[in-house]
């Protein structure tokens, strides 16, 4: 056997100041790791953060199910939010109010939110349709089929489905256009339609009339009619409100007899045509 008597090679050593800063590089990442994992227990396991969350109490739709929308439109907003879970008081820090989409809950116009971390509870409210009328579409044989009638509100929303009326108590409208309609669209496509159609409406019951039904032609023709009490039919666009309506009105009344009239027809600005 034969022996070497050359010195093996050593390996250079690192400068002290490097393998310092190696060590502090380590114990940096350590910090940091053990803070999140710290930080992810504390928010979402550990229940520090969590909180009683009551649904509003509501007539028309399941308050259940009003929350569960409103914590989905938060999450599809803020996607960080799932983190947390919706019984984390930050899932809720900073929300006042929600608007939901008019088709997830048709039913509700407002959701109110009151998040106190003291108490520990968030309270969702929510602000319920109320009926301005019914909206019912018509066959074309003229009458209106089962299923055909909706509940809509005075910003011009369908949110529930409804029997069909008779009678002068509540504002029915019969509308030519075919089709169902969906629970959360607006009854007339352009919102100036609707201001028109109401602001109209307005003018005439300010001025005495009773309006014992409405119809709603197809929308090419952008018009639309009531027939009042006396049976004359009055006939109006909606792209206006007539101008100076509620004085031709009055004026109208004084010079004719509504009963010997066919119909009054508005739909020209500045004329009125009548038989």
């Amino acid at each position: 056997m034969r022996e070497s008597f050359y010195p093996e090679p050593t390996k250079p050593k690192k400068p002290p100041k490097v393998r310092r800063r190696f060590l502090y590089a380590c114990g940096i990442v350590v910090l940091v790791a053990a803070l999140g994992v710290g930080g992810v227990y504390l928010f979402t396991v550990s229940g520090a953060f969590a909180v009683t969350v009551t649904p509003p109490k509501t007539k028309l739709v399941s308050g259940a199910e009003v929350l569960k929308s409103v914590v989905a439109e938060r999450m599809a907003e803020h996607p960080l939010l799932r983190l947390l879970g919706s019984d984390s008081f930050f899932f809720w820090r900073g929300a006042r109010s929600a608007s939901l989409t008019a088709s997830l809950v048709p039913a509700v116009s407002n959701i109110g939110i009151d998040a106190k971390y003291s108490g520990r509870t968030v309270a969702v409210t929510a602000e319920e349709r109320m009926m301005e009328g019914v909206w019912c579409i018509e066959a074309a044989s003229g009458t209106v089929p089962a299923g055909g009638c909706y509940a809509f509100d005075s910003h011009g929303i369908f949110f529930a489905d409804a029997p069909e009326i008779h009678g002068s108590l509540l504002l029915k409208v019969t509308d030519e256009n075919p089709g169902p309609r969906a629970l959360g669209a607006r009854i007339l496509f352009d919102p100036v339609w609707y201001a028109n159609f109401m602001e109209t409406l307005k003018d005439l019951k300010e001025s005495g009339y009773t309006v014992t039904k409405i119809a709603v032609r197809r929308d090419e023709f952008r018009e639309w009619a009531v027939t009042l009490d006396s049976d004359v039919e009055m006939r109006f666009s909606f792209d206006f409100v007539p101008p100076s309506f509620g004085n031709a009105l009055v004026n109208l009344a004084e010079r004719f007899d509504f009963s010997k009239l066919s119909y009054l027809d508005f739909r020209v600005p500045n004329r009125i045509y009548y038989k």
